[in-house]
């Protein structure tokens, strides 16, 4: 969903009467500005990733009156004082946060800012995925049907680090085609490297037991 989408389908529509649409990009739009509430001062902690996104949140929150000040991640700890108590957006990465002292991190804590640790920290991390896996794990809070349902519809992760890993590393080095590896804990396709696509020589230098991978299976995605 985004502005372009719905002004082509509002084009779409103006150019073909009687065709229907639904849209939702005004709804989304509010509940964008509902998250600030009252608050008139907004600061958007930017990550050291490549983003192109966080450059609409100035002109959007601006729009309705909003103050909004973006930080670099190496400004955030130096700046703690400007942004502290205020309405945070947090775009930061892992290793962005890991950087900062505790102190910095209790105050992200205390400020209660949208899009909090447990989005990057879990849902962010695919090591994450692997639990859904685990029957010891998701029988804490799903029935059998639940977890079956879920895992149908889910890629099965393993950790190159684990000792439990060793059979399906041991497939995938002579079958290179069934497997994609990539960083579990970076985005945007930042180290991913599909089997199919990697040159033998390059597939079987990869240090996966000493690196923060994760693998899984072609076939999954099918």
């Amino acid at each position: 969903m985004s502005y372009f989408a719905e002004a082509a389908a509002c084009k779409f529509v103006e150019k073909y009467p009687g065709s229907k649409r639904e849209s939702l990009y005004e709804q989304m739009m509010q509940s964008a500005l509902d998250i600030v509430g009252d608050k008139n001062e907004i600061y958007v902690l930017k990550s050291s990733d490549k983003t192109s996104e966080i450059k609409l949140y100035k002109p959007f929150y601006e729009h309705f009156g909003k103050k909004v000040t973006i930080l670099e991640a190496d400004e955030v700890e130096s700046r703690i004082n400007d942004w502290n108590g205020k309405f945070i957006i947090s775009a930061l990465n892992q290793m962005d946060i890991l950087s900062y002292s505790i102190d910095t991190i209790k105050a992200m804590i205390d400020s209660r800012m949208y899009n909090d640790f447990r989005t990057v920290f879990l849902i962010h991390d695919k090591r994450f995925m692997q639990l859904w896996f685990m029957p010891e794990f998701t029988r804490n809070f799903l029935t059998d049907k639940e977890a079956e349902f879920l895992r149908a519809h889910s890629i099965e992760t393993w950790i190159c680090k684990d000792k439990s890993s060793e059979d399906v590393l041991k497939k995938a080095y002579v079958d290179k085609d069934g497997y994609i590896l990539e960083h579990f804990r970076l985005g945007k396709s930042e180290k991913v490297f599909a089997g199919p696509l990697t040159s033998e020589n390059d597939w079987k230098a990869f240090p996966v037991v000493t690196s923060d991978e994760r693998i899984i299976s072609c076939g999954d995605l099918l």
